[in-house]
């Protein structure tokens, strides 16, 4: 049995679980039995829904060192030997007794401490083993998977890149799990304000997007917006269009692997270095953080202007597009879960 503690909530949206979901969907298919261990009800009924097991703990999602001997309990109750962990409230002394139980695999983006597990994943774009250096692991304790190879996408993300056409006609615009600063709704505004009005704009907002009313009234003053909210195939959505919006995270990845010129934007500590890395390479362009006085503005601004130029610039969309599709070829999940598959348990 393979365990996966992770969470999803309104502060923490849904990237930690939807990136565990690509992964368990592909050790299932490897006849792998799969069960979720989470801190809230918010998500139970989506993973139960996608065909896995799953234990709520009735706890608070960042104290997990609270939780630590219910854990233990949970590993040997159900014969756990591999542990998969996303989360950033996970502590030193939390990894070091769950390690203890099973075979401990942690997904990671910041670097927080020298993490004791047995397996680091690391899927952020130019992640080398340079980035742990400094906290001088064992290798030969703990296995590194690195780099956008293992970014754990879902299958459909796999397919062919969208067709670049000459003049970029609808927008495909997210922020995520959450929006927490309202960015969306200054976006349309900003856009509604400029050249590219008319655009079409297909939007996508997670499970926790606080401000739908105030949305769907933007909807029903502009024809070209179409709204979704919490959908279980947003691939298709973000493939209708020709340029993308997107606040950084794992959404970037999807959008890479689906050739989509992007234009990217922060509004939390964890996106700032993959995104940073997407713009060095060329990949997507990369116009700051919300966070911080006047920043919200200058970032829409940017936004509207960078739009309004990639639109009638075919040959830069298309080199964009090209770029983010050899990048990130939207198989990671696979390689992760045949990674845990070798591992043989010592327990």
């Amino acid at each position: 049995m393979i365990g996966i503690r992770t969470d999803a909530n309104g502060i923490i949206a849904m990237g930690h679980l939807m990136r565990c979901m690509s992964i368990a969907r592909q050790l299932a298919k490897r006849q792998q039995k799969v069960i979720f261990f989470i801190s809230e009800n918010d998500s139970e009924k989506l993973i139960i829904d996608n065909g896995f097991q799953c234990i709520c703990l009735n706890n608070r999602y960042n104290e997990k060192e609270a939780e630590t001997d219910a854990m233990l309990e949970l590993i040997q109750k159900y014969r756990i030997e591999k542990m998969i962990v996303d989360s950033y409230e996970v502590t030193k002394q939390y990894l070091e007794k769950l390690r203890e139980a099973a075979y401990l695999i942690y997904i990671d983006d910041i670097n927080a401490f020298k993490y004791p597990v047995d397996m680091l994943i690391n899927y952020s774009f130019n992640t080398t083993d340079e980035v742990y250096r400094s906290r001088s692991y064992d290798t030969g304790r703990t296995r590194m998977l690195l780099g956008a190879e293992y970014v754990p996408l879902r299958e459909e993300f796999g397919g062919e890149a969208i067709a670049i056409k000459k003049r970029a006609e609808s927008l495909f615009i997210t922020t995520g799990g959450t929006d927490e600063f309202d960015m969306i709704t200054d976006i349309v505004c900003g856009l509604n304000q400029s050249d590219c009005r008319d655009m079409k704009k297909y939007i996508v907002a997670g499970k926790f997007y606080k401000y739908k009313d105030k949305l769907e009234e933007l909807r029903r003053q502009d024809s070209n917006i179409e709204f979704y909210m919490d959908i279980p195939d947003i691939d298709k959505v973000m493939r209708k269009g020709d340029i993308a919006i997107s606040a950084g995270g794992t959404t970037l990845a999807e959008l890479c692997s689906c050739g989509i010129p992007t234009i990217c934007f922060t509004m939390a500590d964890n996106q700032l270095a993959g995104v940073t890395e997407y713009a060095k390479a060329g990949l997507m362009y990369y116009v700051g953080d919300i966070r911080g006085e006047g920043a919200k503005n200058a970032v829409v601004r940017k936004i509207v202007y960078y739009v309004n130029e990639l639109r009638e610039q075919y040959d830069i969309r298309a080199e964009m597009g090209t770029k983010a599709k050899s990048a990130i070829d939207g198989n990671g999940a696979e390689r992760i879960a045949q990674q845990v598959m070798k591992v043989i348990s010592p327990l």
